[in-house]
């Protein structure tokens, strides 16, 4: 009989099926081809989803969350969730979600365990740590804690009561037993983890893998010809979600001023998300709707296409800047700018294998743009130097979870696991501490919008 790994994420793909991020998918493709039975615990917040689905050979356990449970308290008292202001409705309903996930996962998670070969529990990013130590600590199984993300915590470190207000990612590093697996994208997670008091010997800091075929074929000029992109014109590219901290505003902003000195310059926004209007407002706004191109959501297998037809790729978020897509573009040999937060020097040598951009300046981005869109020659000697430096660092998905899988089944699985209860105390307090932030939110939207005096109107109502 194969052993199992229970697996505990927030998604298996980021922006839809086999679309975005792909680290989830290919970390259980590889312990599956590995001979373990895999299982990955995922939320959703669709009631119509089956409890269980098999997906490439691999179980996905939907546990439904609930996040709004009060629809008809909602239409009782005369309001709406849009009546809540967005930065108080995220943080109700982010918190509700954890929270609920963590209590299902848990149940489900320590009943499976009794009844099968499990060999260890994983979590992937901070979302999943706490329903992980839980499970791990009730049924004595070792467990592996991935971070993976772009929140700035080792920043957040540095100031008072940062770790409080990053709590999730103080449990995640904090209650880690046995081993601790981070990515080397820029967001000095392993210092945190150094910091926090982790055993270096507990702590991997590796590189993401990349599917690298696809990304040395040549470039297909009837793509450029199909977006209408002329054919002399010098193409921009980010690849991502189009979320707040991606800082896809920023690339907008410093477009505007390429635009002023080679019009016919593009700049194609490969992702989708949230603030997707917002930015086509921007774009309106600042008059670059023949500059800036929304392709929306791609399948993974045509990102490669795209990333070939791009003469400089960006990244300029709010935390990390080195997500798999800039790696990719390495790879292609795509000169790459960086803002500059912090952590990116071992990756990117400013002015050898790509260009950092001052996180302090505003219109640093623009200028850097600027000349490199008007100087070919550079871009293209920064982009030489970037393959060149990624064929000899960058593995690709095969050797990179090779590795992986030989260091858990020799540092994990052949140990005596860790049964020490610091992860049973982070994963308690975090769960204490999602309350409290819940019942803050809560207070504080009930004041905002008078939700007692409501009630109290509408009983007296009756």
């Amino acid at each position: 009989m194969s052993r199992t790994i229970l697996f505990i994420s927030k998604f298996l793909w980021t922006t839809g099926e086999r679309a975005g991020v792909q680290v989830v998918y290919r970390a259980l493709r590889a312990y599956r081809d590995a001979g373990y039975d895999v299982r990955l615990f995922v939320p959703t917040n669709t009631r119509r989803t089956p409890r269980k689905v098999v997906y490439d050979g691999m179980i996905v356990e939907n546990i439904y969350v609930d996040v709004w449970p009060f629809g008809g308290a909602c239409d009782y008292l005369g309001y709406r969730p849009r009546d809540l202001s967005p930065p108080v409705l995220s943080s109700l309903l982010w918190r509700a979600t954890i929270l609920i996930f963590t209590m299902k996962a848990v149940a489900r998670g320590v009943r499976i365990a009794r009844g099968r070969n499990v060999a260890l529990v994983y979590a992937f990013s901070a979302f999943a740590c706490p329903a992980a130590y839980l499970i791990s600590f009730l049924t004595g199984l070792p467990v592996v804690t991935r971070l993976i993300g772009t929140t700035r915590f080792f920043d957040a470190l540095q100031r008072r009561f940062g770790a409080i207000v990053q709590h999730l990612w103080w449990i995640a590093i904090k209650g880690a037993r046995d081993l601790i697996i981070t990515t080397n994208d820029g967001s000095r997670t392993k210092d945190a983890c150094l910091r926090l008091g982790v055993e270096e010997k507990r702590i991997r800091f590796w590189l993401d893998g990349i599917e690298k075929g696809p990304f040395r074929k040549r470039a297909n000029p009837a793509l450029r010809k199909k977006l209408g992109i002329p054919k002399s014109a010098a193409v921009l590219g980010m690849f991502t979600q189009l979320i707040r901290y991606r800082g896809v505003h920023r690339a907008i902003n410093a477009m505007a001023e390429v635009a002023k000195r080679s019009p016919d310059a593009r700049l194609l926004i490969v992702g989708d998300g949230i603030e997707r209007l917002r930015l086509e407002r921007q774009v309106a706004a600042l008059g670059l709707r023949d500059a800036v191109m929304f392709l929306g959501r791609v399948p993974w297998a045509e990102v490669a296409g795209l990333m070939k037809i791009v003469d400089i790729c960006v990244a300029c978020g709010d935390g990390s800047n080195l997500p798999n897509s800039i790696l990719e573009a390495m790879v292609s040999g795509r000169c790459v700018v960086i803002r500059d937060t912090g952590g990116m020097g071992e990756v990117i040598q400013n002015g050898e294998n790509g260009l950092l951009v001052s996180a302090d300046e505003g219109k640093a981005l623009g200028r850097a743009l600027v000349d490199l869109v008007r100087d070919k020659m550079r871009r293209q000697r920064l982009g030489r130097n970037a393959r060149k430096w990624a064929a000899e660092n960058i593995p690709d998905w095969p050797e990179r979870m090779a590795r992986e899988i030989e260091t858990i089944e020799r540092d994990v699985l052949a140990e005596v696991p860790n049964h020490d209860r610091g992860a049973l105390w982070a994963a308690l307090f975090g769960m204490l501490a999602l309350a409290w932030f819940l019942a803050f939110n809560i207070a504080y939207y009930c004041g905002q919008m008078g939700l007692v005096r409501r009630a109290w109107s509408a009983w007296l109502g009756n």
